[in-house]
């Protein structure tokens, strides 16, 4: 009988499996390394030496895994038809003194995802965005009052927007690591980043995606030994928007926090373009709840979208000539008068109904031009990016949000985790082929507000465009998995598909 040792970051087999139960797992437990096909296709011109394609979870010296993964280990076993045994080495933490929510009162299937979260003690929560993510974590941390638990973010205006909630329903100090802050409490809200230069000193950031942000928060030796010693003896450790969780600091910050046998991560959209889905499961565990944008609509939690799909004029631009990616989008969105101008109409006729207008776009000076033009013709609208202060950027919010009629323009700062209900347009002048980034998008204007009728989405078909046109198609593909969003296609008789 084959028995598997459990920890809280690792599992082994105390004896190992045949070889060929071995290349089965190695074989599940892989992602394949990005761009290791073009260094292949580069070095064999000069040298005969393999290069490795893909990345294996499963370590053949010391027959270990992450423990994420057992689940996937134990159905190759299963397979096999193997029989084993589980030595759960990992402690309990049982609830001994929890706190009460100070007003939220959680909503039936809220309550019934902390249940399951207990009961697996780690894993991914997939939860629609509107579907109340940070009710439900609140709710978790409070029964885990006594405990140090970490909740990790990626954006500081959602580490401030966190703390903030946690502080009013939990009634007790909520610490801060990032934006430019280093406070440790017992349930602290911590920007990755920041943890992963005190785990790491010669940690560097680069953005693995456009929706990755840094703090630049400045820590010195002294508090970079206490967030270690922190993190290391943390019972909890929650990820937001956990689709983060290949990056290299996200990677960084779970595998130190090697006393939290509670491990959840939170996402609307907890899965990946880049084959790197495994990262995620690896560092919490598998999927454990699925609620859907549909499912909240059909109980009145969030407002159905109506998406319109807009064809931009025909590009008389042959396919070929139109260059690489960069150029591409420089030429034919950034600076494409005629499909800004396709933008800026719909922006005005929506202004014009008293709508708050959320226009999001990828590149800071597609935001600028395009801020101009709105300006230009008299309406109130403003623009936020990367660049923007924490400050610039909560000030700029609140003036939007408090305007009988608005127009905000915003980057990937803005794609994700900001709770804005008051907008009832989203315009995405960016385009994208991410599935998961199209999906917090709509998430931005689908939730609901006081006598908020309706949302609505309006998007566009680059045609004849390299890059762009393929672009779109995926954008429709993630859609049309949401049984109650409406879509309709310009010149299209269909209102969904």
């Amino acid at each position: 009988m084959l028995q598997i040792q459990v920890q809280n970051l690792t599992s082994r087999f105390v004896t190992p499996p045949s070889a060929d139960v071995i290349a089965s797992i190695r074989f599940k437990l892989r992602y394949k390394i990005e761009g290791a096909q073009f260094v292949a296709r580069s070095r064999s011109r000069y040298s005969n030496r393999p290069i490795e394609e893909y990345k294996y979870l499963y370590n053949k010296k010391t027959h270990s895994f992450p423990s994420g993964l057992l689940n996937d280990v134990l159905e190759i076993l299963n397979e096999y038809q193997l029989t084993f045994s589980i030595l759960d080495q990992r402690p309990d933490y049982p609830i001994h003194s929890p706190l009460n929510l100070n007003k939220f009162i959680l909503r039936d299937y809220q309550t019934d995802t902390e249940a399951k979260a207990f009961a697996a003690k780690n894993g991914v929560i997939k939860i629609a965005t509107g579907g109340g993510k940070t009710a439900i974590f609140t709710s978790m941390l409070g029964k885990l009052n006594g405990y140090k638990n970490i909740v990790f973010v990626r954006r500081q205006l959602l580490l401030l927007q966190t703390i903030k909630i946690l502080q009013e329903q939990l009634g007790v100090p909520i610490g801060q690591i990032g934006a430019g802050v280093i406070d440790i409490q017992n349930t602290t809200v911590a920007m990755i980043p920041t943890v992963a230069r005190a785990v790491d000193a010669s940690f560097s950031f680069q953005k693995s995606d456009e929706d990755d942000e840094d703090d630049n928060t400045i820590v010195n030796e002294n508090e970079r030994r206490l967030i270690l010693e922190y993190l290391k003896e943390c019972h909890s450790l929650i990820i937001d928007e956990c689709h983060c969780l290949p990056a290299e600091s996200a990677q960084l910050v779970s595998k130190h926090a090697t006393q939290a046998r509670y491990r959840w991560g939170f996402s609307a959209t907890p899965w990946r373009g880049d084959g790197k889905d495994i990262l995620i499961h690896a560092a919490t565990g598998p999927r454990i709840v699925d609620i859907d944008a549909s499912y909240l609509i059909d109980r009145k939690y969030l407002v159905a979208p109506h998406i319109f799909f807009l064809k931009t004029p025909p590009c008389n631009i042959p396919n070929k000539s139109q260059g690489q990616y960069q150029v591409v989008y420089k030429n034919l969105v950034v600076q494409n008068e005629a499909r800004n101008n396709l933008i800026l109409k719909h922006a005005l006729e929506a202004y014009e109904r008293s709508e708050h207008v959320l226009i999001l776009v990828q590149q800071i000076e597609h935001g600028k031009i395009l801020l101009d033009q709105l300006e230009q013709q008299g309406v109130w609208a403003e623009y936020i990016s990367g660049s923007s202060t924490i400050i610039t950027r909560e000030e700029t919010i609140q003036r939007f949000r408090s305007r009988t009629r608005a127009v905000l323009i915003g980057s990937s700062v803005l794609d994700e985790g900001i709770d804005i209900p008051e907008i009832t347009v989203l315009i995405n002048a960016s385009g994208g082929k991410s599935s998961a980034k199209y999906y917090q998008k709509i998430g931005r204007c689908i939730r609901p507000f006081e006598d908020k009728k309706r949302a609505i989405v309006i998007d566009f078909l680059d045609q004849d465009i390299k890059y762009l046109s393929n672009h779109a198609q995926a954008r429709l593909d993630i859609l049309r998995t949401e049984r109650l969003y409406k879509i309709k296609i310009q010149g299209s008789n269909s209102n969904n598909e």
